[in-house]
């Protein structure tokens, strides 16, 4: 008798595991971006609408100030000259698509935006 033909041995292919998820789907990531960056955008356009008012008030009494050879406080100017950095810094955020970047701007032009509210007793 003739010895069986042998067959080579073959290995099985070892995939490597693929690693555990710890972040969230790349959709749900983006959904969720999406989502706050339309919050944020919201929130913006009711912190604008709030700073137009605020322009506009301080502007007249600034100019009234002028007729009687007055100048407003400095406090006030400050705070009205953050207000528009932050905003202006928010607004780019949310053009650039940073959720946090836009978030941290809103939150402190907000602040400045109360200071002056408050001023003109608001």
């Amino acid at each position: 008798m003739q010895p069986a033909p042998t067959q080579p041995v073959t290995q099985p292919v070892q995939t490597p595991m693929a690693p555990t998820q710890s972040k969230p789907p790349e959709s749900a990531v983006d959904t969720a971006k999406v989502n706050a960056l339309r919050e944020l955008r919201e929130h913006m356009v009711m912190l604008a609408s709030r700073a137009n008012s605020a322009r506009a008030t301080l502007s007249r009494m600034k100019e009234q100030q002028a007729r009687q050879g007055l100048g407003m406080r400095g406090d006030v100017l400050t705070a009205e000259q953050r207000m528009e950095n932050y905003l202006d810094d928010a607004q780019a955020a949310l053009s650039a698509g940073d959720p946090d970047r836009a978030k941290k701007a809103l939150s402190t032009a907000e602040r400045e935006i109360d200071k002056l509210d408050s001023f003109l007793g608001r």
